[in-house]
């Protein structure tokens, strides 16, 4: 098994991960690694590509995590009594019934991992 890349730059040596990124960014400039680089900063390049080089993922849309975040938010108030499926509805102008299967649905997975 190869040696992790985290292994190959020396961290006594802080110089060789400078000009490693610089490299990587140069020639991958067209990915997301600079602002990756530019969020997370340099340290992480080494562990993150030993766990995701060559690897294709996505990311949720800003949708997508916006709606997430929506179910989370009718599933907590309903189960905590804070706010009833129509005051919800109303909130996010949606139908009792879409605040009653969301909810459900947010339960489900919230039962089936144990959380």
């Amino acid at each position: 098994m190869a040696a992790p890349l985290s292994k190959l730059i020396d961290p006594d040596l802080p110089r060789h991960l400078d000009v490693f990124t610089a490299i990587l960014v140069y020639e991958h400039e067209d990915t997301l690694l600079p602002d990756l680089i530019d969020v997370f900063g340099t340290q992480f390049i080494p562990k993150f590509l030993d766990i995701f080089a060559g690897t294709t993922f996505t990311v949720p849309t800003r949708e997508q995590v916006k709606a997430i975040l929506r179910d989370v938010d009718i599933y907590l108030s309903m189960k905590e009594g804070r706010m009833t499926s129509e005051e919800l509805a109303r909130k996010y102008e949606i139908g009792d019934n879409t605040v009653r299967k969301l909810y459900g649905k947010v339960r489900k997975i919230v039962e089936e991992i144990r959380l």
